[in-house]
């Protein structure tokens, strides 16, 4: 499920006038002033929504619970490169004080760490050295420590990542994800399809998404040993996976069947790609330049 119910309150928090229909949602802001704005559950969108309604707010604003995601980060310092004034970047309490117009800038987004989590799996699952550049280890350093426990070969420097991988190892014994600076959930699939292929057993735990498991099923069809009950996921990881005719049901799902296949026996087909391209550009190139045997076919 994916409520809209933490944005609307945070805009009625604010003076919004808020009227749910059947099929739409209308929002009366012309009482809107500036407020203390606290969140049921840190949500990212939630909360970049409630900075950008308050940016342009006279007087001051606080957003409490704030969730604390780089990308959260990074929208504060482009608004504050455009004239806002938001205070606490980094942290669950943001203090803004409202200004009166906001100003052009040209500025470099940072990039998606969720890619660089995947590729980094990918390079885990099926060994070798890949460098990924252009990412800030930090913003994976949850990730990354994980690998590392695992005693996998990750080297950090600045702006890159060096893995090394080879013979198959053990991964953590419990993982469970929750918002940021935690386990992300949106790895979740991923580190589960690198699981499925390594020694002993995985449990994991959702905390964000209640539902989050459609995955399962494909990567059972693979050969993996997967046993979910609710939000709990245990795995017993298998030496081989055999290919299979999948279907990504979703973004992340997505991705860990293409690395499932990419270390699976065989031939795997894998259908309904666009949910992959909403998080990816061109996966199958990348891939392939790092040496998979990758075809997309229109």
């Amino acid at each position: 499920k994916r409520p809209v119910a933490i944005h609307l309150d945070a805009f009625r928090q604010l003076g919004v006038k808020v009227c749910e229909g059947v099929d739409c949602i209308e929002c009366d802001a012309t009482q809107m002033t500036c407020g203390r704005v606290f969140l049921d559950y840190p949500s990212v969108g939630a909360t970049e929504n409630a900075i950008m309604a308050c940016v342009l707010l006279d007087g001051q604003s606080e957003i409490f619970n704030a969730a604390r995601e780089p990308e959260v980060e990074d929208l504060c310092r482009m608004l504050n490169a455009m004239g806002a004034r938001i205070r606490g970047i980094g942290n669950s309490v943001l203090t803004i004080d409202g200004v009166k117009k906001l100003g052009g800038v040209e500025y470099v987004p940072i990039s998606d760490r969720i890619a660089a989590g995947t590729y980094l799996t990918a390079a885990l699952m099926c060994g070798g050295e890949v460098v990924i550049g252009n990412v800030n280890p930090q913003m994976i350093s949850t990730l990354c420590m994980n690998f590392l426990q695992s005693y996998c070969n990750i080297y950090l420097n600045s702006g890159n990542i060096i893995v090394q991988s080879g013979a198959r190892f053990k991964l953590l014994p419990y993982i469970d994800t929750a918002p940021y600076p935690r386990f992300a959930t949106d790895m979740q699939a991923i580190v589960m399809a690198l699981a499925a292929i390594s020694r002993g057993r995985t449990a994991f735990v959702e905390n964000v998404f209640e539902t989050r498991y459609s995955h399962i099923e494909q990567l059972v069809k693979m050969g993996a040993r997967i046993e979910c009950k609710g939000r709990v996921a245990v795995v017993d990881g298998v030496e081989q996976l055999v290919g299979a005719r999948l279907f990504a049901t979703d973004l992340r799902a997505g991705a860990a069947l293409v690395l499932a296949a990419l270390r699976a026996q065989g031939t795997s087909i894998i259908d309904n790609v666009a949910v992959i391209e909403r998080g990816y550009e061109d996966m199958a190139k990348t891939l392939v330049g790092l040496g998979a045997d990758v075809v997309k076919i229109q």
